[in-house]
């Protein structure tokens, strides 16, 4: 009896800590799951159907919803529905229904969450008289089924982001905005489904009506009234906003002070020696001069930028009142109509293909193309295919009806399908840069425009780098394949075309990058467009200076087709880089002679999901720029708003801050050079999810090709080399690493005491012998690979303990399955999410260290070796966290043999960035944090400092808010109060006396 009590009493506690243990995730406004959650849905697939991550298998069938990237945390879903199938786990008796929302609209009865039949089930919606939340629910009482209904007492917010959730204790029905109770209703009973099979609707009915119009995050369903939880949640959430406004207050002071510093300093200096920052600015009813003129005073640009072919006296209304002045015309000079209307065979021409057509008998089929280009020889340029199974061949017997524009295919095979690679014109007039009648005449225009701004336009800008847009979205520059281009490129290489190139690697970048590494003769296509480029554009750079004004080259810092602007870079003065990417880090090493801009573009707000100037400037701390651009549509209603004029001034000045500091000079870099190695070498740079670990390194950071190491071996001048990507990518390289002595090359270069980072599937090609190509240099092999449906944990070894790259990270680092970039689109910056590949790798060699191993399976994750008088690290995977970056930061100067180094300028604290400009001994402190940091940070003057005077007491004088920050000594351990995305300027000054040395601050 006495041990049935025990367990019954082992039972009650059971069920108490169910109902009571609680999770709120990393972030407590994240639900996590629990033993009493049944439903929950983060959202963060980005694509297809949304999953259940409660354990309980109630994933989505059905999905109407849109994806919106912005949701509360990461991805979210809206106007849905989303559907789900009925199951014991979503009829509980009691329930806490909870989700994050934004509403835009009221909308007709909006749902939010429906599982609700004819008196069967739960609702929660927004009611379409009072616009506040309307909770439904079916109780089964003693006087029978019973619909209760509560409406909240408060209107729903709209456009803020609101915690609602809806509980029921089978005595009330409580309602909750953020925590607190706005509504009730007492009714004793249990919730009634009575065998009803109502789906669960997430977003709207299954007919897509009543739909909620705005955003919905973060959706959980639990089996029991959370209601002590959720009031928790009320006083954190008012904790964070008291919080919140007053990390406010404190970043308006620090934005008063910076405003202060920064007119004091811009006094002492000439207009001419001071950044471009321009204000672009397009004249409209709407949008006056007058206007423009007083909004760029008032942001401090010293810069105007008039675009859609202004008027002269305009631009010398600018010049008088003080500003530097650029134009251009259009988008030349290859947007030219124009010319195109005199001469439209010089159109770029690209190839696309039709859609598949099934032969159905063996009478002839019959193709049609309506925007097919018929000069030239069809026959010829034209290729028709027929595919059986999943091989395609070329078919010889078809014709060719030009009046119909109708590919006629003869004796085709029942059943077969059959498409066709066929050219087709730009539909916008651009001109080809590879007509040598093109530069003259573009020139003689120019000539002629030009000639009416002489004296005050200082620079023309020019678009496109002389690459032709050949498809109307506004970023797919595609290499002219016209049968002219085609022919003249063979006749200078002796290569002939191959569509594939183009159709491979023809750019719609929300599709990403090319999936497979390039071929020799697509390089050579590259090589040979850009060559043509290089005739035209000091054509254009001459009749620009002789009307004194300088050529700005209107690019896209973007690593796409391979005719960057820094192949054509000596033709400008100046670049107008678009932004924000991480290009932007390579852009002082691209173009080292010119004036540089990188230009940040929106269309609503320019601190909204379109652009962030946070994470821009968290490049330039380590790759300051000389100019900047704020561009868009100012013809939208952003200029009436003032909150907005303030932030861009408040940018303009910390950009004007970060260039006070550097002077224009690169930040302080170790002497340590890392090469990273992909199949574009230089031509795709910057690009990745791996460059968002490597540009705040403190080290010099190149780019080469495995052709390049293959032609002339491992430059003289590297340290470490570094390969990542998932398998047969142009990243890790592909087929590329069967090319002459690489692997020999690489292995020599280590073997002699340089290092080696493997990433993801480095060097990853199957080959009879092998499947990881650099097995013996890594000392793994590759078993299999497939993609991660979570993320992958890494736990550290006994050996990872005691090992100086893993002796002071977490136990546990977590390796990303989906990998959000930022990419550019036609209408601006969009975060694309892809799913990662894991390769299970197998220890090949004995003497491997494995620092950390794959949880789920038996797979090292980072393991180390010496190889020869070199070092060797190997990472499995791509991670998201500021651990994960101080993991590949360590892997890198572990390898170099340089670790001591890694710690000259140091923070523990997450997302705080550190650089240093000797020229001016200032160390600028960046909080990329959306809260307020207390930020530690730990500085070696020996190691940044080149004469030292034998000292060691400094102190840090912070430029903005005029106090000394000191350390204890000798320590260097200093500890600086941060707002949000906030950079404090510190310059490094000797303590004079001893006595001066103290704790904190003074």
């Amino acid at each position: 009896m006495g041990n049935f009590r025990l367990i019954v009493w082992l039972l009650v506690i059971k069920c108490f800590l169910n109902v009571t243990s609680f999770s709120w995730g990393k972030d407590y406004n994240e639900f996590a799951p629990d033993p009493n959650t049944v439903a929950l849905y983060h959202f963060n697939e980005g694509k297809g159907l949304p999953q259940d991550s409660s354990n309980r298998g109630n994933h989505s069938t059905v999905n109407k919803a849109k994806w919106v990237k912005d949701g509360r945390f990461g991805f979210a879903i809206s106007e849905g529905p989303v559907i789900v199938p009925t199951s014991n786990s979503l009829q509980p008796p009691q329930i806490t229904i909870e989700a994050w929302v934004k509403a835009e609209q009221v909308g007709n009865y909006a749902r939010i969450i429906d599982r609700y039949g004819v008196r069967r089930g739960y609702r929660l919606l927004i009611d379409r008289n009072t616009g506040a939340l309307h909770a439904l629910f079916a109780v089964a009482t003693i006087h029978g089924t019973v619909e209760a209904i509560v409406v909240g007492k408060e209107r729903l917010p709209l456009g803020k982001w609101t915690y609602v959730a809806v509980t029921y204790d089978g005595n009330y029905i409580r309602l909750y905005q953020n925590g607190i109770e706005v509504g009730n209703k007492k009714i004793s009973g249990k919730i009634c489904y009575c065998g009803d099979k109502t789906p669960l609707q997430i977003g709207a009915r299954s007919n897509g009506k009543s739909s909620f119009i705005g955003v919905i995050d973060e959706v959980r369903i639990s089996d029991v009234a959370r209601d002590r939880l959720i009031k928790e949640m009320a006083v954190k959430l008012e904790k964070r906003r008291k919080k919140i406004i007053e990390s406010r207050k404190e970043k308006m002071d620090y934005y008063k002070k910076l405003d202060a510093y920064i007119k004091k300093e811009e006094a002492l200096y000439e207009k001419d020696n001071m950044p471009l920052i321009f204000l672009h600015w397009r004249v409209t009813e709407r949008t006056p001069l007058d206007e423009g003129i007083k909004i760029a005073k008032e942001t401090g640009c010293n810069a105007i930028w008039l675009s859609a072919i202004p008027a002269p006296n305009l631009i010398k209304r600018l010049k008088d009142a003080g500003f530097i002045t650029m134009a251009n015309h259009g988008a030349w000079p290859t947007l030219n109509p124009e010319w195109i209307r005199i001469h439209p065979e010089h159109r770029p021409q690209r190839y696309v293909v039709s859609a598949p057509v099934m032969a159905k008998s063996k009478e002839p089929l019959i193709i049609e193309l309506k925007n097919a280009c018929t000069k030239g020889n069809p026959k010829k340029y034209w290729y028709v295919y027929c595919k059986k199974g999943n091989l395609s061949f070329l078919q010889d017997d078809w014709e060719f009806n030009s009046a119909g524009k109708k590919v006629i295919i003869n004796n085709p095979e029942e059943g077969n399908v059959y498409y066709i690679k066929y050219l087709v014109y730009s539909p916008l007039p651009y001109a080809s840069p590879i007509y040598p009648e093109f530069h003259q005449g573009a020139v003689e225009q120019l000539n002629k425009w030009l000639s009416r701004y002489t004296p005050y336009l200082d620079y023309f800008l020019a678009d496109c780098v002389g690459l032709p847009k050949v498809h109307p979205y506004i970023y797919e520059y595609v290499y002219d394949c016209s049968p002219y281009a085609q022919e003249k490129f063979q006749a200078d290489t002796g290569i002939k075309f191959n569509p594939d190139w183009v159709l491979e690697n023809f750019m719609r970048l929300r599709q990403g990058l090319p999936s497979r590494a390039p071929s020799q003769e697509y390089l050579s296509w590259v090589e040979w467009h850009v060559k043509q480029s290089k005739k035209f554009l000091p054509k254009i750079k001459k009749v620009c200076h002789k009307h004194k004004v300088k050529v700005m080259a209107y690019t896209w810092g973007d690593a796409w087709i391979g005719a960057e602007p820094y192949l054509v870079s000596d033709n400008f003065d100046a670049i107008d880089s678009f932004g924000p990417n991480m290009a932007m880090a390579g852009l002082r090493s691209y173009f080292p002679h010119l004036k540089r801009i990188c230009q940040s573009w929106f269309y609503t707000n320019p601190f909204g999901p379109l652009h962030n100037w946070n994470k821009n400037k968290k490049i330039l701390l380590y790759n300051m720029l000389d100019g900047y651009l704020w561009g868009g549509l100012p013809d939208r209603n952003i200029w009436k708003n003032q909150e907005v004029i303030n932030e861009i001034k408040n940018a303009n000045n910390e950009f004007k801050l970060l260039w006070l500091v550097s002077r224009g000079k690169e930040a302080f870099k170790h002497n340590i050079t890392l090469y990273v190695i992909n199949s574009w070498g230089k031509i795709r740079s910057w690009k990745g999810p791996e460059t968002q670990f490597l540009f705040s390194l403190p080290i010099k950071i190149k780019f080469i090709s495995i052709t390049e190491i293959s032609k002339n071996g491992v430059p003289a001048d590297a340290d470490v080399l570094l390969n990542w990507g998932d398998p047969n990518t142009p990243w890790s390289g592909g087929y590329m690493w069967t090319f002459p002595n690489v692997i020999e090359r690489i292995s020599a270069f280590v073997k002699n005491g340089g290092g080696f980072v493997g990433v993801g599937a480095p060097a990853y090609f199957k080959t009879k012998d092998s499947i990881c190509q650099l097995k013996e240099l890594l000392g793994i092999e590759y078993k299999s690979e497939k993609k991660v449906s979570s993320i992958l944990k890494a736990l550290k070894t006994s050996l990872g303990t005691n090992h100086w790259i893993s002796n002071d990270l977490p136990q546990e680092i977590s390796f990303a399955s989906q990998i959000t970039e930022l990419i550019q689109t036609d209408i601006g910056d969009e975060k694309i999410t892809s799913m990662r590949y894991h390769v299970i790798s197998v220890p090949l060699k004995k003497d491997l260290q494995i620092l950390y191993q794959a949880k789920q399976f038996s797979s090292p994750l980072v393991s180390v070796r010496n190889f020869g008088k070199g070092r060797v690290v190997y990472i499995g995977g791509v991670g998201t966290s500021s651990d994960y970056r101080n993991l590949i930061g360590k892997s890198i100067f572990w390898a170099a043999g340089k670790e001591k180094l890694f710690y000259a300028m140091f923070s523990p604290t997450p997302e705080i960035y550190l650089s240093f400009y000797p020229n001016t001994n200032t160390l600028l402190v960046y909080n990329g944090n959306a809260n307020h940091k207390e930020a530690s940070i730990k500085i070696d003057f020996s190691k940044l400092l080149n004469n030292t005077e034998g000292r060691k007491d400094f102190y840090l004088y912070d430029i903005i808010n005029r106090k000394k920050i000191v350390s204890s000594e000798p320590s260097h351990l200093f500890r600086i109060s941060l707002p949000p995305y906030t950079i404090y300027a510190l310059k490094i000054v000797p303590l004079e006396r001893r006595e001066d040395t103290i704790n904190g601050s003074t």
